[in-house]
């Protein structure tokens, strides 16, 4: 960080702290240079369904969300079996309304 991002808007109002700008930067030279290929791809699909976890719906029985739950549901299965997806497939099952 000190060589790269020098500049004052990568630091957060304290000018002590990285900014999210910094944070992302320094995370894709890590990924680049510490991780092997099939790991970054493996990030990049979680990143898609860690954002799909996170989601509230506002409405959660509507046939657009239902869909999306299954859609998420699908892409849990496929992820490779690296970690443990017990636990968010259970959640995502749960939300999904049985007909």
């Amino acid at each position: 960080m000190m060589d790269d991002l020098r500049d004052y808007r990568f630091y957060k109002t304290d000018m002590i702290h990285p900014s999210d700008q910094a944070i992302e930067y320094i995370w894709q030279h890590f990924q680049g240079s510490m991780m092997n290929e099939d790991t970054q791809q493996f990030l990049k699909e979680w990143a898609v369904i860690r954002d799909a976890l996170a989601h509230k719906a506002f409405n959660p029985a509507t046939k657009e969300h239902q869909h999306f739950l299954q859609q998420t549901l699908l892409k849990l299965r496929k992820l490779p079996s690296v970690i443990d997806l017990k636990r968010e497939i259970t959640h995502v099952e749960e939300q999904l309304i049985k007909s």
